[in-house]
């Protein structure tokens, strides 16, 4: 019986998640002719090049874009000229949200879209591609939102020190659960890593967070984190998700670590960072059964200090929980 009632508030809870989150943006999806520019960072080996048609590989000065949902879709062309195109949606910033290699056809020359049968068709040399609408249907970022990236352990240690290994400094916060409705104890976990001389980020500090709720214990009201306030200040970007990868804001450590819950959403405003999870992180029915989110990790050029973070619970005020965070 407990589980049931275990399963119904975690169902509420993530109901309650998602219903916070920002309103999709209505907008009819449009082709525009526009100059063959590079829009903004571009993964590696691929690049802006149209044709003026399926039968010549002269380039052409303009390209069709698709304007949707306040982003702008291009067909873009790969260097080594295979036969595909990267389908590339770029937000206003010129940074691309979401891609897909798409093969069958090169150097676009002309894009249709048709909705009566929920489709889009990028034409190039070769032949044809087609997409469905649906695939297309992105939600644009929300105001002041930060670009994560899943990764590996050990790989992303390679970000921080030349010979891929690191050694870190862990701290750990108790969250202060309600005692009505969960037992045990919950806590957040800040490891700071130092990064080396000769590495990408050098001079630069690592943060990494996880929030632990594997030794709480619910008696069935809420026992759940939502989200993650960090109060961390200005944010240094890097290439974390490998070679030929944009520089991204946050990394999460999705394999080789601890924790099986990632991130939804990082927003900022102003100084302070919010990790909204992509399911809540909850208590167990008994110890060792809860939940843990992954390590995710900010880069900051200041060093380390003590700072007090905010968990959100579900109708609570955000609960106070001891971590370090950068000293900017």
């Amino acid at each position: 019986m407990r589980l049931s009632v275990q399963l119904a508030v975690a169902s509420s809870v993530s109901l309650l998640v998602w219903s916070n989150l920002p309103a999709k943006a209505q907008e009819t999806p449009v082709v525009e002719i526009v100059p063959a520019k590079t829009p903004g960072p571009l993964p590696a080996g691929v690049e802006v090049f149209c044709t003026t048609g399926p039968t010549t590989g002269a380039s052409s000065p303009t390209c069709p874009v698709i304007r949707y949902n306040n982003l702008t879709i291009w067909a873009l062309r790969f260097t080594d000229n295979r036969v595909s195109m990267l389908i590339a949606a770029f937000d206003p910033s010129g940074q691309i949200i979401k891609q897909w290699e798409k093969p069958g056809a090169r150097y676009n020359y002309k894009t249709v879209i048709d909705e009566t049968n929920n489709k889009v068709t990028f034409a190039g040399q070769s032949g044809f591609i087609v997409m469905t609408l649906d695939e297309l249907d992105i939600f644009p970022p929300p105001p002041g939102a930060l670009t994560f990236v899943n990764v590996a352990a050990p790989a992303i240690n390679c970000v921080f020190n030349t010979s891929c290994q690191v050694s870190g400094t862990d701290s750990v916060g108790n969250i202060p659960l309600p005692p009505i409705a969960v037992s045990g104890t919950g806590s957040l976990q800040t490891r700071t890593i130092l990064s080396a001389a000769g590495a990408p980020a050098a001079g630069k500090t690592a943060y990494l967070y996880r929030v632990d709720m594997t030794q709480a214990v619910s008696s069935g009201e809420v026992p759940c984190v939502t989200d993650l306030s960090i109060d961390f200040g200005p944010v240094s970007k890097f290439v974390y998700g490998g070679s030929g990868s944009p520089p991204d804001d946050v990394f999460v450590i999705t394999q080789g670590g601890l924790g099986n819950i990632g991130l939804y959403q990082v927003t900022q405003k102003g100084k302070v960072i919010n990790f909204i999870f992509n399911q809540p992180v909850c208590a167990g029915l008994t110890p060792g059964t809860g939940r843990s989110s992954n390590f995710f990790g900010v880069t900051s050029s200041s060093a380390p200090k003590a700072i007090t973070a905010k968990v959100g619970w579900p109708g609570l005020d955000a609960l106070s929980v001891p971590a370090r965070g950068p000293a900017y």
